[in-house]
């Protein structure tokens, strides 16, 4: 069994279209149906359902899924500790590193390349800070970190290009779509979509970075200017908790390929909005910083273990 069609199963169950999952996988429609026919043909079961609405996860597909996304992360780990290995010995002198990352960069996914990044540089002090995209982006033109990871606005990027000149090199990571958080009471829990003329009047609760940075409330201010901001705080679990018991709403950024069961309590519904309102990861660092070829390693690092996850 080749990794690669469980790839392409992860996609289709992901997109639930064959059609849409070969776009992103670029490659044939035709193709992507073929690998998907082998596989089950491999496995002996059918994995999907057709019908006029694309594909459906037949029971046996579901549980295929669970043992599919263990398996292509373990490999993307397994080629991320060889592509580490390989770039072990870049510059022994190089003593620290210091990273300046937004909280769900920390705390979703630094956790994933840690191990295997300090086991390859155990001679390097790996110093990781978190905070808000503005402090991120103010430290790494001050000179206090060696790498910034922050998101920004999609709709403002020239204005980045003007604060971060050439003397940077931005890598963008991934993007994240808002959408709405509310509770399972609500009337509006059932909606596949929702638009922001349907939240006017809603009361609105904040997540912060820090006690005085609320960056959401940016995004409340420009799309929801006449409601309320009720509640605010730095712990997403009493946001939602919060959420959950009362008719406020809030507001999230959201990749694709997020565990939304492992993420969001059942107690409320995740819901993506109508209108595309998206911000933009991105790695920052000086083209001149003497660390620039450990920072490369970390970011390539990144992106060969979160690859296909983000397509």
């Amino acid at each position: 069994m080749r990794i690669e069609a469980l790839q392409y199963f992860i996609e289709v169950a992901k997109s639930r279209s064959i059609n849409a999952a070969a776009e992103k996988l670029y490659i044939s429609q035709p193709a992507l149906g073929i690998a998907i026919k082998n596989l089950e043909k491999e496995l002996g079961f059918p994995l999907f359902e057709r019908n006029h609405n694309g594909v459906k996860l037949t029971p046996w597909g579901e549980k295929t899924l669970e043992y599919a996304v263990k398996m292509v992360d373990e490999y993307n780990k397994l080629s991320l500790t060889k592509y580490l290995f390989e770039h072990r010995d870049i510059d022994n002198r190089i003593e620290d590193l210091t990273i300046n990352t937004v909280k769900v960069f920390s705390a979703e996914i630094m956790p994933q390349i840690l191990t295997i990044f300090s086991n390859a540089y155990n001679n390097v002090l790996l110093s990781v800070f978190e905070c808000c995209s503005d402090e991120a982006i103010k430290n790494i033109q001050d000179g206090k970190c060696d790498l910034s990871i922050f998101n920004w606005d999609v709709s403002d990027i020239e204005y980045l290009d003007e604060i971060l000149n050439e003397e940077y090199l931005k890598i963008p990571l991934w993007d994240e779509k808002l959408h709405i958080i509310l509770s399972k009471k609500s009337d509006l829990a059932e909606k596949k979509m929702l638009s922001l003329s349907q939240l006017q009047d809603k009361l609105l609760t904040a997540v912060s970075f820090t006690e005085n940075s609320f960056f959401q409330e940016e995004y409340m201010n420009r799309y929801l200017p006449n409601n309320k901001l009720i509640f605010r705080s730095n712990n997403c679990d009493l946001i939602h908790q919060y959420i959950a018991e009362t008719n406020a709403i809030g507001f999230t950024f959201i990749r694709s390929f997020k565990d939304m069961k492992k993420i969001y309590p059942p107690t409320v519904a995740v819901i993506p909005l109508k209108e595309n309102i998206a911000v933009r990861f991105f790695a920052v660092y000086r083209i001149d910083n003497p660390r620039r070829k450990l920072i490369e390693v970390f970011i390539n690092a990144y992106q060969d273990l979160y690859y296909f996850a983000e397509q």
